[in-house]
């Protein structure tokens, strides 16, 4: 029996570790962002960024009416932290809009 009833726990605990999960992607902030090498999340952010930003970033990135985004010059920092606060709050004078109520943080 305590066989059993740890494999009824152990799934139990992991369909609550993926609804905890699913709910603290969203409260990711610029302090506590990471950046990551996970296939899926980046699939998920460069479909973000093709919907969102190609059209004053360019579709490589490179650059039109905003800045290039693929050398080391940065604006307002290149650090992840940076990156996610620039995008979260915009910089209205620069021409860049605040994001915060479009896209989730995750």
């Amino acid at each position: 029996m305590q066989d059993e009833e740890y494999a009824v726990e152990k799934i139990r605990a992991g369909i609550d570790q993926k609804a905890f999960l699913a709910k603290a992607a969203n409260r990711v902030d610029e302090n506590s962002v990471k950046l990551t090498a996970n296939f899926e999340v980046l699939k998920a952010g460069k479909a973000t960024f093709i919907q969102n930003c190609v059209a004053c970033h360019g579709e490589h990135a490179q650059g039109i009416v905003g800045p290039n985004l693929t050398d080391e010059y940065w604006i307002h920092g290149g650090k992840i932290n940076n990156v996610f606060k620039t995008i979260k709050y915009g910089t209205p004078d620069k021409g860049m809009i605040f994001w915060e109520k479009q896209l989730s943080p995750k």
